[in-house]
């Protein structure tokens, strides 16, 4: 019977273990003739392009493999070819921060990120352009706000899907297909009559207190809480592709009303406690020009410094 050689070493293992049974075999089989039938069934016009951005957080990085990639994009729903347009020696990463170690160490880290995420997006912008990428799949792992700039250099010229990396299973950047979905909701904090002075929590997967924020976000300010609805924030808050969404909508709903009822405020102050992909989500549903300019903060380690001010007004 011919086999691959990752077969060959399970039946082989499975041998010298004593466990070695015809139904396992058969199961191997099974499991084979059902991926096959998966793929197959793809439309061959069903591509997207892969953008990975890995960096260091806290000290940890992680791998974003293209065959966790092949495998994650064709379980999603929609199913779609991965194509690794930008990585050109097919082993690489295409946004790479890690050489660039963390912003605690590095007082230039967030002006070197910006001109690493806006180089490589120059090529998707032209491939857009091109007619050559009509759809994008985000993966992502770095510092909450190269993440939130990332997502809204991406734009909304294509639909993007934007994965994350969990801990329930090995499938590490799959969604959960049958998960429970999260609701989310906003409440206002902190109100205050200048409505041009604006700061928005975001509790995902952590607690960030009020009294966490920086002294110059003091009682002149407007605080909005962006959070789960029913339950506290936990590290599996976000575990299906429809959490994600109701999340977005209400993200969505609060910019809306932000537009609307403090126009004036230019700049929002965002903190984010959050899993990747809402991190990414953040910039990408922040519409251009219209809606305010966010001044991102990050955690150096125990208090919040600002970092990238996305969505800048020009000067003059």
């Amino acid at each position: 019977m011919l086999l691959c050689a990752r077969d060959h070493q399970t039946i082989d293992k499975a041998i010298e273990d004593g466990h070695f049974t015809v139904e396992l075999l058969r199961e191997l089989k099974r499991e084979r003739e059902a991926h096959i039938k998966h793929v197959t069934g793809i439309p061959q016009s069903h591509h997207t392009c892969i953008v990975r951005l890995v960096g260091r957080i806290r000290g940890n990085t992680v791998q974003v493999t293209r065959p966790e990639c092949n495998s994650a994009t064709l379980h999603h729903q929609p199913a779609r070819f991965a194509n690794f347009a930008l990585d050109y020696h097919r082993q690489g990463i295409e946004i790479d921060l890690t050489m660039l170690g963390e912003p605690e160490e590095n007082p230039t880290y967030y002006q070197t990120v910006k001109l690493f995420i806006d180089r490589e997006l120059q090529i998707i912008r032209q491939g857009i352009e091109r007619s050559e990428i009509a759809h994008l799949s985000v993966f992502g792992f770095a510092r909450i706000p190269a993440l939130v700039y990332l997502g809204f250099q991406l734009g909304n010229k294509v639909g993007a899907t934007l994965f994350q990396r969990r801990r329930v299973d090995a499938k590490h950047w799959h969604w959960l297909r049958d998960g429970a979905v999260q609701q989310f909701e906003w409440e206002l904090l902190q109100a205050s009559p200048q409505a041009n002075r604006v700061a928005v929590m975001v509790n995902v997967t952590g607690c960030i207190q009020r009294w966490e924020l920086p002294a110059a976000i003091d009682e002149t300010y407007n605080v909005i809480l962006l959070k789960p609805t029913g339950v506290d924030p936990h590290a599996d808050t976000v575990l299906t592709v429809e959490s994600l969404d109701q999340f977005r909508q209400t993200y969505r709903r609060l910019l809306a009303y932000l537009e609307s009822k403090h126009k004036s405020a230019t700049q929002v102050h965002l903190f984010l406690a959050a899993p990747t992909a809402v991190a990414i989500a953040c910039g990408l549903d922040l519409m251009p020009h219209t809606q305010p300019e966010l001044l991102v903060y990050d955690r150096m380690p125990r208090e919040f410094l600002p970092m990238l001010s996305i969505n800048s007004r020009p000067t003059g």
